[in-house]
């Protein structure tokens, strides 16, 4: 699931990511489970810095939040660019 997921600082009163519910009326879980149901696996994109390359919501200060929030919808694995990395961020 690339890009555009999240408009930038949509995130819940806990951080957690809130898709965008137009592109995604049903859910990130129910896509992810129609894709597993494909025997594909799902992956989703991200990046280090405030917002991705698109300049929609990025994971910097919430890795640990969306990593389980990803973990949860039942993501296989993770893409994270570096488009808008904080100044002095080192990997």
């Amino acid at each position: 699931i690339q890009e555009c997921i999240v408009k930038a600082g949509d995130r819940n009163a806990s951080g957690v990511l809130q898709p965008d519910p137009v592109k995604f009326p049903y859910g990130i879980p129910n896509l992810v489970d129609y894709i597993h149901s494909l025997g594909l696996k799902a992956g989703i994109y991200t990046d280090v810095g405030n917002e991705t390359c698109a300049n929609y919501e990025g994971s910097f200060n919430h890795e640990m939040i969306d990593a389980k929030t990803f973990a949860t919808w039942g993501i296989d694995f993770i893409e994270e660019d570096s488009c808008h990395h904080p100044a002095g961020y080192s990997y």
